[in-house]
């Protein structure tokens, strides 16, 4: 007999967040106020009279019930980042995502807070586990994105191993000036810092509120996947991640050179993760873009011949040194200042290819192509 289907539950449109901003003094009553604080300065007492959620308040006691709709996004959040850049990660999240105005569950929003405090961790455990899979969908704020606070706290790490082991799709938000950062970062050959990230996570390391809450998270995860599995699964679920939104990025990219150096920025991570297969599409896929977009170009024939230079008005450069002697290959990075600055490097990256090549050439031969992207070191004496 198929198990009955649990209906998602309640939840709020974000474009209410909006209007429970409006119903309290407006944007200048919210700023810099992280989400407890807007729990304790506005949702308890605006919910005072019905002792209930909002959302339930919302539905039952006010004229904004239209509101309220069975959620289909679960938003996992830490409770000590700032609402309203909360908020603003979320509305730019579901715009690039063209979703209208999602009904979100929302742990401040969905949850009794005048009985939270006195509801047993397994209650706790029960409810978010059958609503996250109810729901379906998760989508996590993280931020700031170099050491996102959310892989710091136990509920959320919690969440994200809920959310695979119940089969729920997983993404991530991040706020206008957090998302400029990560694919500038991205761009700019700065991936070493995402994973100086990513191998920071430590689920045990991390903490709670409420130290029952720690003390019984630490148990389940003991007894049903270890620290280490979990501390992998979070890796590779946000590893993931990094790929889909530079896939997304290349999908919506305005012009040639903006495509190019989001392909460019793909086919490091995947080298980075040595998918060197994977590589190969985004590598030639930046190479045919930047022909159309390319700033400057230096090309030899030989070791010793002499180089041909290509300028463009562009300032922001994809810089290509090509080279057709012993070495066969492209080495391709994009740069921030006009290509006429990065004319001493390119020289000196050039003679150091036909002197002795670099030791990142092995990506080179994994890929198996005569044209193939490598790091190239931007500083000779780091090598």
């Amino acid at each position: 007999m198929t198990a009955p289907t649990i209906a998602a539950p309640l939840g709020l449109k974000l474009s209410y967040f909006r209007r429970f901003i409006e119903l309290h003094g407006g944007e200048a009553s919210f700023e810099g106020l992280t989400t407890a604080q807007v729990c304790f300065k506005y949702v308890v007492p605006f919910t005072e009279t019905s002792g209930q959620s909002l959302v339930e308040h919302v539905r039952l006691h006010t004229a904004d019930a239209d509101y309220v709709q069975p959620s289909n996004w679960y938003i996992s959040h830490a409770w000590l980042y700032t609402f309203t850049e909360t908020l603003s990660s979320l509305e730019l999240f579901f715009a690039a995502k063209r979703i209208h105005d999602p009904v979100v569950w929302f742990c401040v929003f969905n949850n009794n807070q005048h009985e939270a405090k006195d509801y047993p961790f397994s209650w706790w455990q029960s409810t978010f586990k059958d609503s996250l899979a109810a729901i379906g969908n998760v989508v996590m704020i993280m931020h700031p994105w170099k050491n996102p606070i959310t892989l710091t706290r136990a509920w959320c790490v919690f969440e994200v191993y809920v959310a695979i082991s119940v089969g729920a799709s997983f993404d991530v938000a991040l706020a206008p000036a957090q998302a400029d950062s990560f694919f500038l970062d991205m761009t700019n050959d700065k991936i070493d810092a995402l994973y100086e990230m990513l191998g920071s996570i430590n689920s045990e390391n991390a903490r709670a509120t409420v130290g029952t809450d720690k003390t019984n998270i630490d148990a389940v995860i003991a007894a049903e996947i270890g620290f280490a599995a979990l501390d992998r699964m979070v890796f590779d679920v946000l590893d993931n991640w990094m790929q889909s939104a530079l896939r997304e990025r290349i999908h919506k990219s305005q012009g040639s050179l903006d495509a190019a150096k989001y392909n460019a920025a793909l086919a490091g991570l995947l080298c980075y993760q040595c998918h060197f297969d994977q590589a190969v599409a985004p590598c030639e896929a930046a190479l045919q873009l930047n022909d159309d977009a390319m700033c400057f170009r230096m090309q030899a024939n030989t070791p010793t011949s002499s180089c041909e230079m290509e300028l463009h008005k562009d300032s922001t450069a994809i810089v290509q040194v090509q080279v057709e002697a012993t070495i066969a290959a492209s080495f391709q990075w994009t740069l921030l200042q006009a290509g006429l600055q990065v004319l001493p490097v390119a020289s000196e990256s050039f003679l150091r290819v036909n002197a002795q090549g670099f030791c990142s050439i092995q990506h080179m031969l994994l890929l198996g192509s005569h044209r193939a992207f490598v790091d190239v070191l931007l500083c000779p004496d780091a090598a």
